[in-house]
């Protein structure tokens, strides 16, 4: 995308935006730091519409954007890092429990009259 519609995009505003040949543009593109929180998938996209689409989609976050230029032109790479979405498994041994102290059957809340 043109760096006018990227400037549209307001949730990228405070995330860094990296040249191509720019080391740390690697690096967003590598996921380097083994957050794992994320699921190691990344999308680079350079198409506004579709760039809107990911940021309405709670399973991708935006990370930052890679600039590319080529004869003159610049285009913009919006980069988003795909959540990790836990499995049972994967969630605190306490975290399938109630959350709330249910009464056995046939007694009131405490507290209730």
């Amino acid at each position: 995308m043109s760096p006018d519609e990227f400037a549209t995009l307001e949730e990228f505003r405070g995330l860094p935006t990296y040249d191509q040949g720019d080391p740390q543009a690697q690096a967003l593109r590598r996921m380097e730091g083994g957050d794992p929180s994320y699921a190691g998938e990344i999308a680079e996209v350079d198409i506004l519409p579709k760039a809107r689409e990911y940021l309405h989609s709670p399973e991708w976050e935006p990370r930052g954007a890679i600039r590319a230029s080529a004869a003159g032109d610049e285009a913009i790479f919006a980069v988003f890092w795909r959540k990790r979405i836990a499995r049972p498994s994967e969630l605190p041994e306490d975290a399938l429990r109630p959350r709330l102290d249910l009464p056995e059957p046939g007694r009131d809340f405490p507290g209730s009259a």
